[in-house]
């Protein structure tokens, strides 16, 4: 198991934390077979069962839509399953969602990748809790558990863009230990 440190399975705020592999078989886009180590991890509270995994069926997909539509308001529901799957294909996108018993409290989507200057690391592309359940651990549990994959993926760093004016946001990249290292400049076109 890839996660075997102490510092994976222990106690944080009241939850207990476990972690397990699953190995799944992925066709790509050339229609090779891939193996990829699916990371999960349960937490429990009292008689409550929260489980963090990679969507990869349909209907994992479409499940984070309501959460990630919070965040990506442009995206409609009829277009995010074809989306998630074109940047799944293309570009290695992993969409990770944390559910708590039956509901999806919040949702990321990452690609590993490396630059030349920085090294190998993961981007979180989107970063988002359900409305109505903020500030209650849910996007902390699922920003750790990212930066657990990226160890265990040898990446050196996690990296993340934020819109200018999340300031709540900021403050949580912050209280992670995120610091803030450079300005992004767009073009659009």
């Amino acid at each position: 198991m890839p996660l075997a440190s102490a510092r994976g399975i222990g106690k944080t705020r009241g939850f207990s934390r476990t972690l397990s592999a699953k190995a799944i078989v992925l066709l790509d886009a050339d229609l090779r077979l891939k193996t990829e180590a699916i990371h999960k991890k349960t937490c429990q509270r009292t008689e409550k069962i929260m489980t963090i995994a990679f969507a990869t069926t349909d209907e994992e997909i479409n499940e984070c839509y309501d959460v990630m539509s919070q965040l990506r308001t442009h995206i409609r529901r009829e277009d995010f399953l074809p989306r998630v799957r074109r940047q799944m294909n293309a570009f290695d996108f992993r969409l990770a969602y944390l559910k708590d018993e039956a509901d999806v409290k919040a949702v990321a989507g990452i690609r590993v990748s490396e630059w030349l200057h920085g090294g190998k690391y993961v981007e979180i592309d989107d970063l988002v809790s359900k409305d109505g359940d903020r500030s209650k651990g849910y996007g902390g549990i699922l920003f750790d558990w990212i930066v657990d994959f990226a160890r265990s993926e040898g990446c050196d760093h996690v990296r993340l863009l934020s819109g200018v004016q999340r300031f709540d946001a900021h403050r949580f990249y912050l209280k992670k230990r995120m610091n803030i290292e450079a300005h992004y400049f767009n073009l659009p076109l």
